[in-house]
């Protein structure tokens, strides 16, 4: 499947979640067999008389604030790390790399710190290694770049991110997010350390 046809599937199950409304033609199946026990089990008093599903309710809040303070410290580092980046490299626009190209003049960062081309963040800025390419490479390159930007795949992969800090508790949410590759500064040495 297509990143596109997942995030678009997962917004929505999401929706449908959050709105638990019953159509005219649903047809509730009823399993007294499963949800009895289960509503028992759910229902029994564990600690201080607390039922288990608060219990439940209370760690997945737990889990979900968490990973939005880690979440959180990632996005500074990245804007910290961007801002770092932009002060030590060399900035070009996209027209001055392909003077043919008639699409939006994006900003160039030519930098020693990244070991391979890509778009950060949500500024629409590509990161290229300080190394020779030639004009073909060059061009395909900063395309598929464009196309990155174009296409709001930063957005796709906050979405997704936002999807795993909700249902951390979901393992095949961290399979999604994996495909997705939501923080891509990997392979992006940080400035932050060195003198300007």
């Amino acid at each position: 499947m297509r990143s596109n046809v997942i995030i678009a599937l997962s917004f929505i199950i999401i929706a449908r979640l959050c709105l638990p409304i019953e159509y005219r033609f649903t047809k509730t199946i009823p399993i007294p067999f499963l949800m009895n026990p289960l509503m028992t089990f759910l229902t029994y008093p564990l600690i201080l008389d607390i039922p288990i599903y608060v219990i439940l309710i209370s760690l997945w809040i737990l889990g979900i604030l968490f990973n939005l303070v880690r979440y959180i410290r990632e996005l500074l580092y990245l804007n910290r790390m961007l801002k770092k980046l932009e002060e030590q490299s060399e900035i070009c626009k996209i027209k001055n790399l392909l003077p043919d190209y008639n699409g939006n003049n994006y900003d160039v960062l030519i930098t020693s710190y990244c070991d391979s081309p890509k778009v950060l963040g949500s500024k629409k800025v590509i990161i290229l290694p300080n190394i020779h390419f030639e004009e073909d490479k060059l061009q395909i390159i900063l395309m598929h770049e464009i196309k990155h930007i174009e296409n709001h795949d930063y957005y796709i992969k906050q979405f997704v991110n936002f999807l795993t800090i909700t249902y951390w508790w979901f393992p095949p949410v961290y399979i999604l997010r994996k495909n997705i590759d939501l923080f891509d500064y990997y392979g992006v040495r940080s400035p932050l350390n060195t003198a300007k």
